[in-house]
């Protein structure tokens, strides 16, 4: 009967409909936790990179999202995750104020999916 419906909810649902909401799910998740759970926060940060491949015309709300969480639980926070929550609250100001001659805000989210992935990395071989 579950099943059924995930298939009836789901059907009218693009990919993308079901990753945004999977994201808002899991960021209201961890807004919530006290204290965070830092492998909670770095796999959502990984969540929001993959989905700025995807909707990459919401990234700037994206970071703001990882921003405020980040902002929230700052304290708590590894150095490693603190850096990462602050290359988000970089990627959350408009474009012209990040991008330079040699470097493109699509670099730069690709920049920061690969720490995000290296910290994850990191954090498993570490458990």
């Amino acid at each position: 009967m579950l099943d059924e419906f995930f298939v009836c909810y789901h059907s009218n649902m693009t990919n993308n409909d079901v990753a945004i909401e999977h994201f808002r799910k899991n960021m209201s998740r961890v807004y919530k936790q006290n204290p965070i759970n830092e492998r909670d926060f770095l796999f959502l940060c990984k969540e929001a990179t993959d989905l700025v491949n995807i909707q990459w015309e919401d990234r700037e709300i994206i970071a703001s999202r990882i921003t405020t969480i980040w902002f929230r639980h700052f304290k708590e926070l590894s150095d490693q995750a603190k850096y990462i929550g602050g290359l988000f609250a970089d990627l959350d100001l408009p474009d012209d104020h990040i991008v330079s001659k040699n470097i493109t805000v699509r670099k730069l989210w690709n920049e920061l999916n690969y720490i995000v992935m290296y910290a994850i990395h990191e954090m498993e071989i570490k458990s």
